[in-house]
């Protein structure tokens, strides 16, 4: 395939706060990716860079996929990491590479008239986890999840969350009284109630909906010492029979997680910072046994090659993969073709607001299928 143009333009991310889209041209086809980007950002992430940073490098970089025919994927990602010489793109940014990468796997697919899951010859729809309330300011917990059980239909089980997702609603009105119907980035609903109070509600009002209940603690930003941690985490999965704790330690602390994981065999202890979607730091916590799913954010690695080869690297060591949005997403939906064009275990895509494009794809994605 060979670019007739390309060309990188600035755009909003849902959070108001400015990103980056790139296009591309082959004469045959258009295609364009809008990256998006995280609040809480771990430090084995590639590097990011601001709009006017990237025309430098873009300006620099832009002719070699002017000037030669690509074959593959493999070949596009190859030449970005080449051009870089980094091993985390500090030289030309990580966002930039990946607006690059996923705009060409876009093309790729529209050449051959395929949607990107049917390119990437996937057929699994993977269960919806959604973030219902939000705490972090409130709370010690950054995001209160749920999960389909069992799943025969991903319509069926989105609209069975959308509904607790408006009951709960109501249930905040009555409980909180400082609840005024606000939402976070990620359009959870925001409350004042404490950790405890929150998933006492979810528990008690839903348990028998075919939901797990599950959480993200963002361990990064945890104030007590590694053992109050430990013993907080455990006394939230046994009281409230959590199946999904997501990032329950600082990303450095795999014997912690590990720790948990061995007390919790029926529970998935994800990682997302621990591990920043890089597979040396997947291979070091299969090897230390520290988690068993794994979340699967594009832009914390640049390529769409790496993100591949993390998700299979997982697959091989039955660790689940749970494709991920950022809180400072775009209205591309490209997440919902990888999820299903990798078949992932599961996508966490929120359940309101903006997030709902990527939802809805998922659903037209299901009807193809």
């Amino acid at each position: 395939m060979r670019v007739k143009q390309i060309k990188l333009r600035e755009i909003l991310a849902t959070n108001s706060k400015r990103t980056i889209e790139v296009e591309i041209d082959t004469g045959k086809v258009k295609a364009r990716y809008g990256v998006p980007m995280g609040t809480s950002t771990g430090k084995y992430e590639v590097k990011s860079f601001p709009f006017e940073h990237l025309t430098k490098s873009f300006s620099l970089i832009k002719n070699n996929f002017l000037t030669k025919n690509f074959a593959s994927q493999e070949e596009v990602d190859l030449e970005l990491k080449k051009i870089d010489g980094s091993n985390d793109f500090r030289n030309i940014g990580g966002n930039l590479a990946l607006g690059i990468s996923a705009a060409f796997l876009k093309a790729f697919a529209a050449e051959n008239n395929m949607e990107v899951f049917e390119y990437l010859k996937g057929r699994m729809m993977p269960k919806p986890l959604c973030n219902l309330a939000g705490g972090w300011h409130n709370s010690e917990i950054q995001e209160f999840l749920v999960y389909p059980k069992k799943q025969n239909s991903f319509k069926e089980e989105i609209f069975n969350i959308a509904n607790i997702y408006l009951e709960l609603e109501k249930l905040l009105e009555k409980e909180d009284k400082k609840f005024l119907h606000g939402k976070n980035l990620e359009s959870a609903w925001t409350t004042s109630l404490k950790t405890e109070k929150i998933l006492d509600l979810i528990h008690k009002h839903f348990h028998g909906r075919n939901i797990n209940l599950g959480v993200d603690v963002a361990g990064n930003y945890n104030k007590r010492s590694a053992k109050q941690q430990y013993t907080f985490m455990t006394k939230l999965i046994t009281k409230y029979n959590l199946k999904y704790v997501e990032d329950p330690f600082e990303e450095d602390d795999f014997e912690l997680f590990a720790s948990l994981k061995r007390s919790n065999k029926d529970v998935l202890i994800c990682g997302d910072d621990l591990i920043a979607t890089n597979i040396y730091r997947l291979d070091q916590a299969i090897k230390r046994d520290a988690i068993n799913a794994i979340i699967v954010k594009p832009n914390q690695i640049g390529t769409i090659t790496d993100v591949k080869k993390v998700v299979e690297y997982a697959k091989r060591h039955n660790i689940a993969t749970v494709i991920s949005h950022r809180s400072g997403e775009t209205e591309d939906p490209l997440i919902a073709q990888l999820g299903v064009g990798l078949e992932c275990d599961m996508a966490k895509i929120g359940i309101s607001g903006e997030r709902i494009c990527k939802i809805n794809e998922f659903i037209r994605i299901e009807e193809r299928l």
